[in-house]
């Protein structure tokens, strides 16, 4: 993301609320082209001994995902739904296991990302494209819903069941929401 660095959001460390900010790969050219100009804070130096492929991930799926678990503010035994378990969602699932989730349960269309969902901590797999995912949560979770959920997938149905996810059996009931796949249009 590039954003102006100077409106009150960006100066809050807030970058992601600022309104003239720039999302590479979609509004700029990403990291699939030749060259890319990013901001200097966004940049680290990797170590020469370590392999291209593993710093390439680590400044994606890896800081991504810790991000988006340490901002959910996860205490030690709740329940977290990590919707999409692409790079990022795989990612957050171990994090969330690494901070002591009490239950991570992965939701995914492909079978073959739940499996790995599940090699790296999903203690319950959904695929949406073939069970329930609101009556899964709520079977889950003894009806109260999760504690949390985290979006990793971008598409506006994941983001629905995510807010769905964390229902609870009264409006008074709360969980968190955390919205890391870039939703594009208002749904």
């Amino acid at each position: 993301m590039i954003s102006c660095g100077n409106c009150k959001p960006c100066l809050q460390g807030l970058d992601n609320r600022c309104r003239n900010r720039l999302s590479i790969g979609a509004d700029v050219d990403g990291t699939f082209a030749e060259y890319i100009a990013v901001p200097h804070r966004s940049i680290i130096k990797v170590a020469d001994h370590i392999p291209f492929e593993w710093g390439d991930i680590a400044a994606c799926a890896v800081s991504t995902a810790f991000h988006a678990v340490r901002r959910s503010a996860l205490k030690k035994s709740e329940t977290v739904a990590v919707f999409g378990t692409g790079g990022v969602g795989v990612h957050a699932v171990m994090w969330a296991k690494f901070f002591v989730a009490g239950k991570v349960i992965a939701v995914d269309l492909v079978d073959s990302k739940l499996e790995t969902a599940r090699v790296y901590g999903a203690d319950v797999t959904v695929n949406a494209a073939r069970e329930d995912v609101s009556k899964v949560m709520m079977s889950e979770t003894d009806g109260w819903g999760a504690d949390i959920a985290i979006e990793c997938s971008g598409s506006p149905k994941a983001m629905e069941q995510d807010i769905k996810a964390i229902k609870g059996r009264n409006r008074f009931e709360l969980g968190t929401v955390v919205s890391v796949g870039l939703q594009t249009t208002p749904f």
